[in-house]
């Protein structure tokens, strides 16, 4: 199990520092293959959290998904 561990939290901080990079990109030049990066990235992370029983971080799930229809709102779609 410490090796799950290890790798999740690997894995985790490799995720975290792509979405850091994908959302200043996006913040640059906004476009829905970078949207769509961002949300990969999450919905793994937060299901990886949810395997490990880790409810208070798998929680963050719904944010992402009010700041998308947000996106979507301000962009007319």
């Amino acid at each position: 199990m410490d090796d799950l561990i290890a790798e999740f939290l690997t894995e985790t901080n490799e995720a975290l520092a792509e979405l850091d990079t994908a959302l200043v990109q996006l913040e640059r030049a906004p476009d829905g293959e970078t949207l769509a990066r961002i949300f990969r990235l999450v919905h793994t992370v937060k299901g990886t959290c949810g395997f490990f029983g880790l409810s208070r971080l798998e929680g963050w799930r719904t944010r992402p998904r009010t700041c998308s229809a947000s996106t979507a709102m301000a962009s007319g779609r």
